[in-house]
C-alpha cells in the first residue's frame, strides 16, 4: 500500500513522504506516532531503533521527519545567517553520496533546494550508502519519484557500512567520483560509535574534486565526533560555512524540543594527503586540567595554559556510557583552569623551585585527567586486581603523587554516595620509566611532557605493550580549537551527614563528614564547616529540597556551592540582586572554580554577549549559572532550559539566593523574584 502511494506523485516531496507514512501506520497511532508499537513490541525507541519493518520505517517518518527535513534545510538555505550553502559550486554537475541514508530524506532534501533555486538538472548520480534492505528499498523508491520522468539521474545503491575501527568486513572503503563537484550528506550518522571518523575521512578523500560536507547531528554529548570529524582535515585546506548549534531549534509533535548541529564545509582536493593530516594514530582530543598554587586574576588568566592534547591508538569519542563518578571526577579535575591543588600535592612539591612546580601541577592535573578519561572510554577494568600503570615523565618526576592524590579524591567520593561506595579502584602499581620493561604488559601507559606539543603527524607509540590500547602520549596545545566540556548525568545520592536526635540535635556521622571536609579544603581551602552548614548540605546532597537560614556572614552561600560542586550537572542560581550576584561570582574565581558564568540586565543589554553566555550553558560549558528572576520569567528562556535536558544536559539543584529579601521588603519586592 505505501509503494502504491508514493508512486501516485510526480514529483515526490519529503511532505508527500510524511503524510504517506502517517497513513500507512495504525489508526490508533496516528496522532502520536511517537508511540508506536508492534505486535512484537518493536518500538521507535525515541528515534535510535533499527527499522526492521515497513510499519516501523513508516512510523519513524511520522513522528520525526518534519524535524530531518527543518535541519536539512536550515543546512540548504543558501541565506549567509543560516547554511550558506554554496550553489555555484554546483553548476558544472554534481553528485550526492547520501551515507547512512535511512529513507532517502537527505538526498530528496538536497533535491528541492537544487529545484527551487534551478539548478536540479546539474544532479547526474545519486548514491544511497544504507545496510538495512528495507529502508535502502525505500531510499531508491523515494528518490526515484522525487526525480519524476523529466531527469534520467543515475542511482547507485550500497549495502555495505560506513568504515569501522573494529573490522573491514562489509564497509565501505573508497568512492569514484566522476562529476567536478560532489556533495557528501552525514545527517545523524556520525555520531553513532560505531562509525570510524577516520576511515570517513579517508572514504570521502579517495576521489573527486569540488567537495562538499554537511555534517548534521543533535545537540547532545555526542556532538564532540562531529567537530572531531572535522578535526581530520588540515583547516588551511577548508573552508566552513556554517558553524551552527542549537538546542531549542524545534519542536516534535509531542511538545518535545528538539536541538541541531550543523558543520559543513567544503575543499578541494588534489590528492587526500593535501587536505587530510597524516596521522599515525587518530586525532587527538584537547582537553584542559592545570593545577596551581595561586590563582591569577581574570584579566591575567589564559586558558591556553591548561589546554593539552591525548593522542591514542584509538578513537576516544567514543564512549562505554557515562558513570555519574567518572564524570564527577573529571570535572573536578577541570574546575577550574586553574584550580587548586590538594595540600597532599603541594607539600610533596614544595622544596621545588617555582618554575618547577609550576610545570609539576600541570603534570599532575594533566595525569589525573587522562586516567579518568581513560576509566570513561570503559578500557580500564574496575574488577581488576591491579592496575599497572607505567608513566614516562620529561623533565617532572610526578607520577606517585599525581596517582596517589587521584585515588585519594576518587576514595572520598565514593566513600560517601548510597549506591557507588562498592565500586573501589583496584591496586594501582605505578611503573617509571626507569624501571619498564618492554616484555611487560600494562594496563596503561601515559607518555606525558608539558614543554613539548602535540604533533600527532609524528607521534609514535614506543616499545612498551599496553592492554585495550591505553597507551596515551600527552602533550601541550599550541591552540585552543575546542570548548571546555562538562560532563552532566543523573544525580548522586549521598549518605547522611547530621541525623536528628530525640530533641532535635544534628549529631554528625563523623566518618561521611571527614569526606566531606576533604572536599571542602580541596574545593574550597577551608578546614571546616561554620555552625548550621552541615544539615543544609546534607539535605541537598541527599537530594531533599531546603530552605537554609543561617545569620549574615554564616556561610550561606557555601552551602550550595559545594553541593553544587559535588553533582555532575548543571546548578541554576536565581539572584535578585546584580552586585550580590557579582560578588558570588568573583568570589568562586578566587577559589580555583571558572566553569560558571552570570547573565542579568548588564549582560542582555548586550545581545552578543548575551548569546554566547547562553550557548556556553546549553553546551554543557557551565556548572553554576547565576540569573536575574526576569530571565527566569522569559517564556523562550525557560525553553531553552527544557530543550537542555532533553538533548542530554542535566540539571543538579535550582537555587533561590537572598530570600530574606521578601521578608525585609515586603511582597512587592520584584515580582519576578
Amino acid at each position: 500500500m505505501y509503494q502504491e502511494e508514493i508512486r501516485k506523485y510526480n514529483p515526490l516531496t519529503i511532505e508527500n513522504i510524511i503524510s504517506t507514512a502517517k497513513a500507512d501506520i495504525p489508526q490508533c497511532f496516528c496522532s502520536m506516532p511517537w508511540t508506536y508499537c508492534d505486535a512484537s513490541g518493536r518500538s521507535l525507541k525515541r528515534g535510535t531503533a533499527i527499522l526492521e519493518t515497513e510499519e516501523l520505517c513508516s512510523a519513524y517518518m511520522a513522528a520525526y521527519g518534519r524535524m530531518h527535513r527543518h535541519k536539512l534545510y536550515y543546512a540548504l538555505d543558501n541565506a549567509k545567517d543560516k547554511g550558506n550553502f554554496p550553489y555555484d559550486e554546483v553548476r558544472n554537475g554534481v553528485e550526492i553520496f547520501d551515507w547512512g541514508c535511512g529513507q532517502g530524506i537527505g538526498s530528496l532534501a538536497v533535491m528541492e533546494n537544487l529545484r527551487k533555486v534551478g539548478l536540479l538538472s546539474c544532479l547526474k548520480k545519486i548514491t544511497l550508502e544504507e545496510p538495512s534492505d528495507i529502508a535502502r528499498g525505500r531510499a531508491v523508491l523515494h528518490v526515484k519519484q522525487a526525480l519524476g520522468t523529466n531527469y534520467h539521474i543515475l542511482i547507485e545503491e550500497h549495502s555495505e557500512y560506513l568504515p569501522s575501527d573494529s573490522s573491514f568486513d562489509n564497509t565501505i572503503q573508497s568512492v569514484k567520483i566522476k562529476q567536478p563537484c560532489a556533495i557528501h550528506i552525514f545527517s545523524n550518522i556520525l555520531d553513532i560509535e560505531s562509525v570510524s571518523l577516520k576511515g570517513v575521512s579517508k572514504l570521502i578523500t579517495s576521489s573527486g574534486k569540488k567537495h562538499i560536507v554537511l555534517c548534521i547531528g543533535p545537540a547532545n554529548l555526542n556532538e564532540s565526533r562531529i567537530n572531531a570529524f572535522k578535526n581530520y582535515f588540515k583547516d588551511n585546506n577548508i573552508q566552513v560555512f556554517t558553524d551552527y548549534r542549537e538546542t531549542k531549534f524545534g519542536k516534535h509533535p509531542n511538545g518535545s524540543n528538539y536541538g541541531c548541529l550543523i558543520k559543513s564545509f567544503t575543499f578541494s582536493l588534489t590528492s587526500a594527503e593535501s587536505v587530510l593530516h597524516k596521522y599515525n594514530c587518530f586525532a587527538p582530543i584537547q582537553m584542559f586540567a592545570c593545577y596551581a598554587e595561586t590563582i591569577p586574576g581574570p584579566k591575567q588568566k589564559d586558558i591556553i595554559n591548561g589546554a593539552f592534547e591525548i593522542m591514542a591508538p584509538f578513537d576516544m569519542t567514543v564512549r562505554k556510557g557515562l558513570n555519574p563518578i567518572f564524570a564527577l571526577v573529571s570535572n573536578l579535575i577541570s574546575r577550574g583552569i586553574p584550580t587548586y591543588a590538594s595540600k597532599d600535592i603541594t607539600d610533596a612539591i614544595s622544596r621545588q623551585e617555582k618554575a618547577e612546580r609550576e610545570t609539576s601541577l600541570k603534570a599532575i592535573a594533566r595525569i589525573q585527567k587522562t586516567i579518568i578519561e581513560t576509566m570513561i572510554t570503559g578500557r580500564l577494568c574496575l574488577q581488576s586486581e591491579e592496575w599497572k600503570i607505567l608513566i614516562i615523565e620529561d623533565g617532572t618526576d610526578t607520577a606517585k603523587i599525581a596517582v596517589e592524590d587521584f585515588v585519594e579524591m576518587y576514595n572520598n567520593l565514593i566513600a560517601m554516595t548510597e549506591s557507588y561506595d562498592k565500586m573501589l579502584l583496584p591496586h594501582i602499581n605505578i611503573v617509571k620509566a626507569i624501571s619498564a620493561s618492554i616484555d611487560e604488559m600494562y594496563d596503561m601507559v601515559i607518555d606525558v611532557s608539558v614543554d613539548k606539543y602535540a604533533d600527532p603527524e609524528h607521534v609514535f607509540f614506543s616499545k612498551y605493550k599496553a592492554k585495550n590500547d591505553c597507551y596515551f602520549i600527552v602533550r601541550s596545545s599550541y591552540s585552543i580549537y575546542e570548548p571546555r566540556i562538562l560532563y552532566t548525568t543523573e544525580r548522586i545520592k549521598y549518605k547522611s551527614f547530621a541525623e536528628r536526635d530525640s530533641s532535635g540535635k544534628f549529631i554528625l556521622n563523623e566518618e561521611t563528614v571527614s569526606h566531606l571536609r576533604y572536599f571542602l579544603r580541596l574545593i574550597f581551602q577551608k578546614e571546616d564547616f561554620r555552625p548550621g552548614q552541615l544539615p543544609i548540605i546534607n539535605r541537598a546532597l541527599g537530594l531533599k529540597s531546603v530552605i537554609g537560614l543561617l545569620p549574615t556572614g554564616g556561610g550561606k552561600s557555601l552551602t550550595y556551592q559545594l553541593a553544587a560542586m559535588l553533582q555532575p550537572g548543571v546548578t541554576l542560581v536565581i539572584d535578585p540582586l546584580k552586585g550580590l550576584m557579582k560578588d558570588q561570582y568573583d568570589g568562586l574565581l578566587k577559589t580555583g572554580i571558572d566553569c560558571i558564568s552570570y547573565v542579568n540586565s548588564d549582560i542582555t543589554s548586550i545581545k552578543e554577549e548575551a548569546h554566547k553566555r547562553e550557548q556556553a550553558l546549553t553546551g554543557s560549558q557551565i556548572q553554576i549559572m547565576f540569573l536575574s528572576p526576569e530571565r527566569l520569567s522569559i517564556h523562550r528562556f525557560r525553553e531553552v532550559l527544557r530543550s537542555m535536558r532533553e538533548s542530554g544536559v542535566y540539571f543538579s539543584y535550582g537555587v533561590i539566593d537572598e530570600v530574606h529579601c521578601v521578608s525585609e521588603w515586603g511582597h512587592d519586592f520584584r515580582l519576578a523574584y
